[in-house]
């Protein structure tokens, strides 16, 4: 592992031009929190910005379970549309528009916009 960055939900790191973005919330199921957002928005501003990543693989380390979906408690707390269009749609377009390609490595429950797949 060459480069480790400090983050609180997610684990990022970088080696031989393969970075790996690793949802890291296993109490909560990785489901996704306003802080987890950031940081992914912080992490892959980084990422594209470095010369010596090709690909972006992300995954986690919980085999049975990918990601719950938004953090419901978080949900309560904030206005229903500006919590959903918040977390899901701007976290996912952050890897859409990666400048590199970008594997999806799955397991477990998969959870997006409140529909298990």
């Amino acid at each position: 592992m060459a480069d480790p960055m400090d983050y609180e939900t997610i684990r990022v790191d970088v080696e031989e031009s393969i970075a790996t973005l690793v949802l890291d919330r296993p109490e909560k199921k990785n489901a996704i929190s306003a802080k987890m957002v950031s940081e992914i928005h912080h992490a892959m501003d980084d990422l594209a910005a470095r010369d010596d990543v090709a690909c972006l693989v992300l995954t986690s380390d919980d085999p049975a379970c990918f990601c719950a979906g938004a953090d419901v408690g978080e949900l309560r707390d904030r206005k229903k549309t500006d919590a959903l269009l918040g977390i899901n749609q701007n976290a996912v377009r952050r890897f859409e528009d990666f400048p590199h390609p970008t594997i999806a490595a799955l397991r477990g429950l998969v959870v997006v916009a409140g529909h298990r797949h």
